[in-house]
């Protein structure tokens, strides 16, 4: 705070002052002990603030803003130990900001869950595919223990994020941003090793909860678009949009947002802000006249 902004109060101190009929020297002291009395708040009030955020975990915009910087010792961690989740993070990060401010939600909140939703992932980062360069070492492994290595991931962000003191809100989006979907691909793969072609669904799912917040849900719906399109690029504006509705409405099947308030017109405004949004992330432009020119080539 300014020490210019106890100032704005001083004319009705002065205004009080004359109104009680003292003109005299009163008038000047009123005016200083005001002042000083101002600026006095100001100065306990900042430190206070810190203290009182630190013992009850508050989550208000100056623990938000201070938790994204990027030099915060748990995000350093990540940008040096798995350096793409980091980056996906900044991404989804960028996607819930935007997604949050559309419905109405703290778009703070959101940056600040999508930069931590992930932390999990230190504890293997090789298992995820962002961090993967040439090895895979789900290559060396069945489908059961490729499951249980990816799903614990949230399991573990949640502790990781409880280690290092995070707001409750960002703790609980590190368990429930996979909700209870199942881990399409291992599943898949499971069945195929399967003789008999029948396999319980269950076993290959993440623990849930499901999204219980608006922002929990944002931060389901921004990562799992995030992750499905970094490496696809349509050629229509309509193969683009079809994907990013697809990709949403597999969750709804799968009733992943059923324990949150969010509606079908905040997961709309939701869809199209990430429609809008995405392309300029990612830094390219999607073709949507490719077709047209292959056809008129052709």
């Amino acid at each position: 705070m300014s020490v210019l902004s106890p100032l704005i109060v001083q004319p009705l101190v002065i205004a009080a002052t004359l109104a009680g009929g003292d003109t005299s020297i009163n008038l000047f002291w009123n005016f200083v002990y005001s002042y000083g009395a101002a600026v006095a708040a100001a100065v306990i009030f900042m430190p206070l603030v810190a203290i009182f955020e630190g013992i009850f975990n508050i989550a208000d915009d100056f623990r938000l803003s201070e938790l994204c910087n990027l030099s915060n010792p748990l995000l350093k961690r990540l940008a040096s130990e798995a350096p793409g989740t980091f980056n996906h993070s900044l991404v989804v990060g960028n996607l819930a900001e935007a997604c949050a401010s559309a419905i109405g939600e703290n778009p703070n909140m959101a940056r600040c869950a999508a930069y931590y939703h992930d932390i999990g992932k230190l504890k293997a980062p090789l298992y995820f595919s962002e961090n993967q360069s040439s090895y895979n070492p789900h290559d060396e492994l069945i489908p059961e223990v490729s499951v249980s290595m990816i799903t614990s991931h949230t399991l573990f962000g949640e502790i990781l994020a409880r280690q290092n003191r995070l707001p409750s809100e960002i703790v609980a989006i590190c368990r429930q941003h996979h909700g209870t979907a199942p881990v399409g691909y291992f599943y898949r793969k499971a069945l195929s090793l399967k003789e008999d072609g029948e396999l319980a669904v269950n076993k290959y799912t993440y623990a849930g909860p499901k999204p219980q917040t608006k922002i929990a849900a944002i931060i389901m719906i921004a990562d799992t678009i995030e992750a499905a399109m970094r490496a696809y690029t349509p050629d229509t504006r309509e193969e683009y949009v079809n994907r990013i509705n697809r990709l949403v409405d597999e969750k709804i099947e799968l009733r992943q947002f059923d324990e949150c308030p969010i509606t079908m017109g905040d997961i709309a405004v939701i869809k199209n802000t990430i429609i809008e949004v995405l392309p300029s992330i990612h830094h390219r432009r999607v073709d949507y006249d490719k077709r047209k020119r292959e056809r008129g080539n052709a």
